[in-house]
């Protein structure tokens, strides 16, 4: 019974100096999922920041879209100017979204003409709106790609002459 106890003892002594631990095997393997992992799931990230501010300069654009359709029905013609417009921007004030500059008007501003509202950053996508009484749509939102070429409109609405 003696010896029977000692061997237990001893055996628990061994199982205590023992190292404890992981391999190197087991942690590159944990090294390589977490490379691929990031791989994949960091340019989604990355690309989330940029729709973001794409989106909020969609949004002002959209705004100013609409704000011009409401000025033409009450003046028979567009705003030439932020001002003109009643939503908070002049030309000290112009509208701001992050990441884009440059929003402007430009256009004919008579009754039949064609008025674009857009803003850009160098090295990305432009945004624009597009509204006019002489074709059969009114853009809004559409977009030009990285190398200025016009896209089609994500949304395009019929206008009265349709």
């Amino acid at each position: 019974m003696k010896t029977n106890l000692q061997t237990k003892l001893l055996q628990l002594l061994n199982q205590k100096n023992r190292q404890k631990g992981f391999t190197l095997i087991e942690l590159l393997v944990v090294i390589i999922i977490i490379g691929v992992l990031s791989a994949v799931a960091l340019p989604t990230f990355l690309d989330q920041a940029g729709r973001a501010r794409r989106a909020g300069a969609e949004s002002i654009i959209g705004a100013v879209n609409r704000a011009q359709q409401a000025y033409r029905v009450e003046n028979t013609t567009f705003a030439g100017a932020f001002s003109d417009l009643e939503l908070g921007y002049d030309s000290d004030n112009p509208p701001e979204a992050e990441g884009y500059e440059g929003f402007g008007i430009t256009g004919d501003t008579d009754a039949g003409g064609v008025i674009a509202v857009s803003a850009s950053v160098a090295d990305q996508r432009s945004v624009c709106g597009v509204a006019t009484t002489t074709t059969t749509a009114i853009f809004t939102c559409g977009d030009t790609d990285d190398a200025g070429d016009t896209g089609n409109p994500p949304n395009s609405l019929p206008t009265e002459d349709s």
